[in-house]
């Protein structure tokens, strides 16, 4: 894998490349990303790619609980080898929500009201 799970992105030295069907639709918004660091970055990648995608598979979802609200670009696929899938490909999600905490709590902090002085 490109990264191990907590490692400082920046470290990362060959990032993965986009997917075909993520290649298309950078070229499709506009966005000169073509792998995954690149696409973090870029704001019409997130904007006019993934947010409208999102946002129309959230319309065909009729519980509001498995619908998109918040998401990451992570810099490496979760693989059995990471012990993120399962044999079965399943996902190993004790497993996941240990190895990504902070990614995972940043995403919620993001739209957390401040608190009040007292």
């Amino acid at each position: 894998e490109a990264v191990e799970a907590g490692q400082d992105i920046k470290d990362v030295a060959e990032p993965l490349k986009l997917a075909t069907a993520a290649l298309e639709l950078a070229q499709k918004v506009g966005s000169e990303a073509k792998d995954v660091k690149e696409a973090r970055a870029d704001n019409k990648f997130r904007t006019l790619g993934l947010l409208p995608g999102f946002s129309a598979a959230n319309q065909e979802i009729n519980n509001s609980a498995r619908q998109v609200r918040r998401f990451s670009i992570l810099m490496s696929n979760f693989t059995i080898a990471t012990g993120e899938l399962n044999a079965d490909g399943s996902m190993a999600r004790l497993k996941i929500k240990k190895q990504w905490k902070s990614t995972i709590e940043g995403m919620y902090a993001q739209k957390q009201a401040p608190k009040p002085a007292a």
